[in-house]
C-alpha cells in the first residue's frame, strides 16, 4: 500500500485553507494582495506546511488588484520554502 506523505499542501481559496488548518482566518485577501500566501502547519504536525493562496481565474485577479505578478510572488514564496525542506 502506498502512503502519501506530503511536505506541502496548497489550498486554493480561503474556505479550503480554513477547512484544512481547522480554524478561521482574517485578512485573507489583504495578505494575498501583498503577494504573501497564508502559511501554517497541518494540525498535529510540525512537518507539513499548509499554504492558502487565491483561487485561480478571473475573479482572483479582481480580488488581488488585477496584477498577475502578485499571484506569481505568492507561488515563488512557496517554491522557496519547498526548496529548503525537500529531501
Amino acid at each position: 500500500m502506498l502512503i502519501i506523505n506530503p511536505k506541502v499542501i496548497i489550498c486554493l481559496g480561503k474556505i479550503t485553507y480554513e477547512m484544512v488548518i481547522g480554524h478561521t482566518v482574517t485578512g485573507f485577501t489583504d495578505k494575498l494582495k501583498n503577494g504573501e500566501p497564508f502559511k501554517a502547519f497541518y494540525p498535529g504536525t510540525n512537518d507539513i506546511l499548509v499554504y492558502g493562496v487565491a483561487h485561480l481565474g478571473f475573479r482572483v485577479l479582481y480580488n488581488i488588484g488585477g496584477k498577475e505578478e502578485i499571484m506569481k510572488s505568492a507561488c515563488e514564496r512557496i517554491a522557496q520554502d519547498y526548496s529548503m525542506i525537500k529531501e
